[in-house]
């Protein structure tokens, strides 16, 4: 079964290491688990994910831009990708503003679990040569896990060695069926102590998962980072004239929501609900507060009725396909202050 295994593998042109993670993610340096180019997948188990030559969702584009094109970056995690609310922005902006731009173009250069200083050195290597007229950056549930924090004292590493034991190194059948196992475990819904257990056995998350806590200094010290990332961001596009829109990040408070377990399916198992949502809460003030100091636009989705209904989420933090639509909508109305007059470089 092995020996199949690695020849089923090996036509498909997937190494182990690929294997380590799902079919359209490829590890790279200093971004860690990302987009691997001319891909395709799903989302969550669910949402279909098509990935282009240049490594992220979407369709194809041209590195450079056309004439009389609106070019939009959107940064973010997998809030950005449950719903896929940046095509829905597309189509919208693009019926509403027809008559000023022959074609208002969106790129998706979020990827699912990063944070700030994931997405920053994503526009820092490779979004800025795309020349943006306009990037918006939806970020916070990510900067929980406070991988930025470990960052600032840890230089990042590319050594497979590091996610798993023997087998998980060395054999294509562990992997393949541990892959099949994630994206069950996506479908049903299973409790916290039943994940656990295939957790213990496949080692699945514990490539990302450190073990953090939550103390006041601690979180004053993440804040402070994810302060110092928008900082980065606002002073790189006002340096090539581009425009930024920030956006407060809205969670799901419906008190019938099954928190624990939905908590546990995101990535954010044993981990305090009300602690989340009191860190999310500072990183929206950040975001405020810089809005304010640097004149950049404030999209305060969190301050908007999309914490009221439940029907927009599909857990804590990521949109239904009603929520997606509903979240691309509000944005489609804030966004008319950058985008009334043309601005084209």
């Amino acid at each position: 079964m092995e020996v199949l295994a690695r020849l089923y593998q090996s036509y498909r042109g997937r190494t182990i290491a690929d294997s380590i993670f799902s079919p359209v993610y490829r590890h790279y340096y200093f971004l860690g688990p990302s987009f691997k180019p001319n891909s395709s997948g799903t989302f969550q188990a669910i949402q279909e994910m098509k990935i282009n030559s240049l490594g992220f969702r979407g369709d194809e584009f041209t590195i450079n831009k056309k004439k009389n094109h609106l070019r939009i970056i959107t940064f973010g995690g997998s809030t950005s990708h449950s719903g896929n609310y940046p095509e829905k922005l597309s189509a919208m902006l693009n019926k509403k503003h027809k008559s000023k731009y022959d074609k208002i173009e969106i790129i998706n250069a979020a990827v699912p679990t990063w944070n700030t200083t994931q997405s920053l050195i994503q526009f820092i290597t490779r979004a800025i040569y795309l020349k943006p007229d306009i990037i918006i950056v939806y970020h916070s549930i990510n900067d929980y896990k406070m991988d930025d924090f470990y960052w600032l004292y840890h230089l990042p590493e590319i050594d497979f060695e590091e996610y798993g034991g023997f087998l998980r190194n060395h054999s294509q059948l562990y992997c393949f069926i541990r892959n099949k196992v994630i994206v069950l475990m996506d479908k049903i819904k299973i409790s916290l102590w039943q994940r656990d257990v295939v957790n213990r056995v496949y080692d699945i998350e514990s490539f990302s998962k450190r073990e953090i806590t939550t103390k006041d200094e601690e979180w004053k010290t993440s804040t402070q980072v994810f302060k110092m990332d928008m900082k980065h961001f606002i002073a790189l596009t006002k340096f090539y004239g581009i425009k930024t829109v920030f956006v407060t990040m809205p969670l799901n408070h419906d008190p019938k929501l099954d928190f624990w377990n939905n908590l546990s399916r995101a990535g954010y198992a044993y981990r305090n609900f009300e602690d989340i949502v009191k860190k999310v809460n500072l990183y929206n003030s950040v975001l405020r507060k810089l809005s304010v100091e640097h004149n950049i636009l404030l999209i305060d989705a969190a301050d908007s009725d999309m914490n009221k209904n439940s029907d927009y989420f599909s857990d804590l933090c990521h949109f239904s396909e009603k929520g997606a639509y509903a979240f691309a909508d509000f944005l489609n109305k804030e966004l008319d202050v950058v985008i009334s007059t043309p601005v084209f470089k």
